[in-house]
């Protein structure tokens, strides 16, 4: 027993931290911004609405994010993977990626500035990036 006291603390020492420096290298992200899912609920926005966030974005990442419209249906990509995804409404100025690999929230002021942010899924072994749109 006397030798499994050490034993347990030296795991427990070492999982504190590589979590520490984990969480040391992740970015602190708001809330509603920490996960990407899917609304349970189909959400809808008039086609005016939709049509103000078609461009195409500076990301804090280096990347860009571009936003089209085909239609009815919107879709979105990255610069560094070329890959147009679907994208849904999912909330208030909010979209998410059919895929969820993107979920991206843009506020435009009353001069037409953006802001917002993208959180991009990367991998299933990695924590999602947060990126601020410029």
């Amino acid at each position: 027993m006397s030798k499994l006291i050490p034993l347990v603390t030296a795991v427990l020492a070492l999982t504190l931290t590589q979590n520490a420096a984990f969480a040391a290298d992740a970015v602190p992200t708001p809330e509603a911004m920490q996960t990407i899912e899917l609304p349970a609920h189909a959400l809808q926005m008039d086609i005016e609405t939709r049509s103000k966030f078609v461009g195409v974005y500076e990301l804090s990442t280096g990347e860009k994010l571009k936003i089209v419209k085909r239609g009815q249906l919107m879709y979105a990509s990255l610069d560094s993977d070329d890959v147009l995804r679907r994208v849904v409404v999912a909330g208030k100025n909010t979209f998410v990626s059919e895929d969820k690999k993107l979920k991206i929230h843009l506020e435009r002021n009353a001069n037409d500035d953006v802001s917002g942010e993208v959180l991009i899924a990367r991998s299933a072994n990695s924590l999602p990036v947060l990126a601020s749109v410029h």
